[in-house]
């Protein structure tokens, strides 16, 4: 009885892991964000992308960048146009429906998120919670 858990533990483990492997494949590439609701609010950019690289999650995390493109009116009445690029690693588990994704900017803030993802081809919605406040990003493959 032992041996039998123990082997059917083991394959639901490989299944599992080979999922989350699958999962780092199909999003590798670049994501355009379509929409970002941050604490009830959704967000308007001027444009924003991420970009997932591919990796072997059994060696180390997977590396990629958010870029974030914003417009607004300055003290002066200016008109600005900034982009932030955040680099970022991340790791998929729970059979591909769970992403912990590390933000680093270019003052080397750091945040961690564990996310609930939910990845249907070209569609993927992650959301996550900071404090007591929900977020959420929708995002399209770029093709």
């Amino acid at each position: 009885m032992n041996k039998l858990f123990l082997a059917l533990t083991s394959a639901s483990l490989l299944f599992a892991c080979s999922k989350d492997q699958k999962v780092v494949k199909n999003l590798e590439g670049e994501w355009e964000v379509t929409k970002y609701i941050a604490a009830g609010e959704v967000v308007e950019f001027v444009s924003s992308t991420m970009e997932f690289e591919s990796c072997k999650l059994k060696e180390d995390d997977c590396d990629g960048k958010w870029e974030i493109t914003d417009s607004y009116i300055d003290f002066n009445g200016n008109s600005v146009t900034d982009t932030e690029i955040f680099n970022l690693t991340y790791h998929v588990s729970e059979g591909g429906n769970e992403m912990f994704m590390t933000l680093i900017d270019s003052d080397n803030w750091v945040e961690t998120f564990e996310c609930d993802m939910e990845l249907d081809g070209d569609d993927l919605t992650l959301e996550f919670q900071v404090e007591d406040e929900m977020y959420e990003l929708e995002l399209e493959r770029d093709n």
